[in-house]
């Protein structure tokens, strides 16, 4: 990859939590990731049959990119699912400074998860 694991990892936090922002549907994660996936795949000389798979949590490239399932015994993804939910509450209410707090909860959770700090 051009580029060095951490500035990646950075990139994917980064890009994941406009996503988190963005996204009001399933369908709207399954693309969104995609997208953001997609030059990584390229990278690494991945291919799958469809850019939006059917089943995400089948999709080759989370094998390989170390995206873990929701897991509910997991107090980081239990943390992270809920910070998401609140950003999604206080997007819809117009606080966005308060988002911007949430986020930086939600970054240092993703590094956790990805072993990064």
């Amino acid at each position: 990859m051009k580029d060095n694991l951490f500035s990646v990892a950075d990139k994917l936090v980064k890009e994941t939590k406009e996503l988190l922002k963005q996204a009001r549907t399933e369908e709207d994660l399954r693309i969104g990731f995609e997208r953001i996936l997609e030059p990584i795949k390229k990278s690494l000389n991945l291919n799958t049959n469809s850019l939006i798979s059917r089943n995400f949590n089948t999709l080759s490239t989370m094998k390989h990119i170390g995206i873990p399932k929701f897991d509910p015994n997991n107090e980081i993804h239990k943390q992270l699912s809920y910070l998401s939910k609140e950003c999604h509450r206080l997007k819809e209410e117009g606080k966005d400074k308060e988002i911007e707090k949430l986020e930086k909860e939600i970054d240092l959770l993703v590094k956790k998860l990805f072993n990064i700090i």
